[in-house]
């Protein structure tokens, strides 16, 4: 039976691997070894098939993303919090129904919105749970008070 170990959903510490090794890949492929080593997805390949290849390619690269932009995020938020760029009207956060709502608009339009970059990007916090900044929203639903 393969250890798939490597399939849990946390990054494992960057001193497995010499640090050569991972300086050389972008942040995506970095959290995609980490979340699972090429000899992990060797394995896996060799008891399931070579079918499974894309389909790992597919999960890998979406998680790895989720947690690169998370991480990055982080990132801004503490910073920003340290140097005290931001004040805690700034960190607000509202769902996309309350943002509908403070648009005078259908959720649907919300996500259209979103699609098209009417709307700055969303924050997600995994698959189902998306929020924008308040003051975004608010800054938008002035700019539609002007114009209509």
């Amino acid at each position: 039976m393969t250890d798939t170990a490597g399939l849990r959903s946390g990054l494992r510490p960057n001193s497995q691997w010499p640090e050569t090794w991972r300086d050389r890949l972008s942040p995506v492929e970095r959290a995609k070894a980490d979340l699972l080593h090429p000899a992990e997805r060797a394995a896996l390949e060799a008891q399931l098939g070579e079918i499974v290849g894309p389909i790992l390619d597919a999960k890998l690269e979406a998680k790895a993303v989720e947690l690169v932009e998370r991480y990055r995020l982080t990132q801004l938020a503490v910073l920003s919090s340290i140097l005290g760029d931001t004040t805690e009207r700034d960190r607000l956060l509202v769902s996309r129904d309350e943002a509908a709502e403070m648009l005078a608009v259908s959720l649907s339009t919300v996500k259209r919105m979103e699609e098209s970059g009417e709307l700055p990007e969303p924050i997600k916090f995994g698959e189902r749970v998306v929020r924008h900044r308040l003051i975004d929203i608010e800054a938008i639903a002035k700019v539609q008070r002007r114009v209509g």
